[in-house]
């Protein structure tokens, strides 16, 4: 008989909570896609933006910049570190890196916290909210899974 697992109220085999913490992860990419897609928009001059990337890149961009030309610049770079840093997120997170995948996730946090406050976007808040609560039952998987390979590491040694 398959082992079993329990996560959130749900009994799942190892495959399918694997699968499923998967599929809660792949946000990142999706984080990751959206942004670049947003300094596609921005490099070509676009006000539009996509309301579930990133948007810490410009503010932060707003910051340090002197000039329109620094702030462009500023801002293409540092959101290019962004999606780079999430699509790794994306990446290691499937092989449980817990630690990667729960910085993202702040990162995410603080980008929605962004958003309500200083933009007033409710679509783009809301998009956040979804993908933030998506992050968070992945990790809660990842927990899981990292909790049942030990506990079956343990008991194939005894």
């Amino acid at each position: 008989m398959e082992e079993k697992i329990r996560v959130l109220g749900n009994d799942y085999t190892l495959e399918g909570a694997t699968q499923k913490m998967k599929g809660h992860l792949s946000w990142l990419y999706w984080i990751a896609g959206l942004s670049l897609a947003n300094l596609a928009y921005a490099f070509f001059g676009q006000d539009y933006f996509m309301v579930a990337g990133l948007g810490v890149d410009s503010y932060i961009a707003s910051y340090f910049a002197t000039s329109d030309e620094d702030y462009y610049l500023m801002q293409q770079l540092l959101g290019f570190g962004f999606v780079l840093f999430f699509l790794a997120a994306g990446y290691f997170g499937t092989a449980r890196n817990f630690s990667l995948v729960l910085v993202a996730t702040i990162i995410y946090v603080l980008d929605a916290v962004l958003f309500s406050t200083v933009y007033f976007d409710i679509m783009s808040l809301l998009f956040h909210i979804w993908a933030i609560v998506s992050l968070v039952a992945g990790l809660i998987f990842m927990v899981q899974l990292r909790k049942s390979s030990v506990v079956g590491t343990n008991q194939s040694t005894d």
